[in-house]
């Protein structure tokens, strides 16, 4: 396997994954856990603010960003190269059809 297959293959996986409800649900459940764990908690090292929480979650939502885009992407251009092949085959039969008419 070369390295552009790998790469197309994981963020495939990641933009299955991150885009499920499963991953909102859980995603959710660990943010609730960390503000109540550090609002309550006995050794709160990240306190109300939650300065290491927010840092955490816009590194997060930088990546899945790129990744979503180049997910984007790659689909686009496969719906291109399909259209471009419908349309071949379009005009290939739009061609027989006005030769056997005449």
């Amino acid at each position: 396997m070369n390295y552009q297959r790998i790469s197309l293959m994981c963020t495939n996986f990641i933009a299955e994954v991150v885009g499920s409800w499963k991953f909102i649900a859980a995603q959710s459940f660990v943010l609730v856990l960390w503000i109540l764990f550090h609002d309550h908690g006995a050794y709160v090292f990240d306190p109300y603010p939650f300065i290491l929480l927010n840092l955490i979650v816009s590194i997060q939502a930088a990546h899945m960003g790129s990744i979503l885009l180049m997910t984007t992407r790659r689909q686009a251009i496969l719906d291109n190269r399909r259209d471009i092949e419908y349309l071949r085959i379009l005009m290939k039969f739009s061609k027989a059809d006005k030769s056997s008419k005449v």
